[in-house]
């Protein structure tokens, strides 16, 4: 979608330059999405939320020109301060780059649908993406919801199984330079998996597990009463006789023992 030289349409700043009426603008757009204008930025109108440049090529007179909409906003999910879903989109200058002229990204920006508010060119909304050229050819996996961002995976597959992937932080190509490798699988008996190559930190007030047996250290321990967790203190002062031997330890809740 990127071309190299700045269409006659469009002014010296690469700003959307119309000769046709300003609320004509009635036809659903297809563009790549070129920069992000967060909030903080001065150029953001609104001040609210992120605003996109977009470019844009369309046929106008039966000529193909190229076009450049600033200010556009992402429609809101579920239109409602209640409820809402907030993310933003992938963005590289591939039109027009002022800044440098490598355009390592060219090609690699969202690509969107616009349309606009009463025709109004000044009130673009993108109201959702189109696949990418260069995605991969979807698997046949019957009834399925696949969702990727920022490298966070979510997959629910036909049998209903739910698993969550964490790879890390992806770039435009979607690689990412270490896998993180942590993921939570629940399988369509009910069976919770969780992977974790970092720490597993719990906070909470009470923690109550309701289940027939664990399993600490790893899976499968026997129900020794050497691996048993003692109920107490370990020496019954009385008889002088470890608490496992009196029936002191627990055949539910089962731990590894440290070697030494």
């Amino acid at each position: 979608m990127g071309q190299d030289i700045v269409s006659s349409t469009l002014d010296y700043q690469g700003h959307v330059n119309f000769t046709s009426g300003m609320f004509e603008n009635t036809r659903l757009r297809l563009g790549e999405v070129q920069e992000r204008i967060p909030p903080t930025d001065p150029r953001n109108i609104s001040k609210m939320v992120d605003e996109y440049r977009v470019y844009v090529q369309h046929s106008d007179g039966g000529t193909m020109v190229g076009r450049i909409y600033d200010y556009c906003v992402l429609s809101n999910t579920f239109g409602s301060i209640a409820d809402n879903l907030k993310y933003t989109l992938r963005a590289t200058p591939s039109a027009i780059n002022k800044d440098s002229q490598k355009n390592n990204g060219a090609g690699k920006g969202a690509k969107v649908l616009l349309l606009c508010i009463n025709g109004d060119t000044r009130n673009a909304i993108i109201i959702g993406g189109i696949h990418d050229s260069k995605e991969v050819k979807d698997k046949s996996e019957g009834h399925h919801l696949n969702f990727v961002f920022n490298g966070v995976a979510i997959n629910i597959n036909d049998a209903g199984e739910l698993t969550l992937n964490i790879h890390g932080k992806t770039d435009l190509d979607g690689k990412t330079e270490d896998d993180v490798g942590s993921s939570v699988k629940i399988d369509k008996d009910g069976n919770i998996s969780v992977k974790a190559n970092g720490e597993v930190k719990v906070e909470c007030g009470n923690a109550v597990i309701d289940s027939d047996k664990i399993e600490l250290g790893g899976s499968n321990l026997s129900l020794d009463p050497g691996n048993g967790v003692v109920m107490g203190s370990f020496i019954d002062v009385i008889t002088n006789t470890p608490l496992w031997a009196l029936g002191g330890t627990s055949l539910v809740v089962s731990v590894k023992k440290l070697p030494g």
